[in-house]
């Protein structure tokens, strides 16, 4: 997703790099071994590659609001416990609502976190 965010931001799709799926840890390897031009990993992986592999970080999920985050279950979790799943996204949702309506609670315990 960030990966698409930034080709995005200079003009590019992914259509005009060669995609490599790999492990965050394998990617950052492949690109301090200079054996791939870019890659996309995570930190400590990311800070690592960086330094080792004599490139630089230009684009990271600091610099947006963009965060993925998965869910992932197997499929009979998803049989047998669907209204448990459904319960958990619904909160995710109510959670996601209170922090964009400026809950002054909150904020005050998401301050002290």
């Amino acid at each position: 997703m960030l990966l698409r965010a930034y080709l995005q931001q200079g003009g590019l799709t992914e259509k005009d790099v060669v995609l490599r799926n790999m492990t965050a840890a394998d990617a950052a390897t492949a690109f301090a071994s200079k054996q791939v031009d870019a890659a996309v990993s995570y930190g400590p992986w990311l800070a690592n590659a960086a330094e080792v592999g004599g490139g630089e970080i230009i684009f990271s999920s600091k610099d947006t609001n963009l965060i993925a985050d998965v869910l992932i279950t197997r499929q009979a979790v998803i049989e047998q416990r669907a209204a448990d799943l459904q319960a958990y996204l619904r909160a995710i949702d109510q959670g996601v609502e209170r922090v964009r309506s400026g809950d002054e609670e909150l904020s005050t315990l998401l301050q002290m976190h």
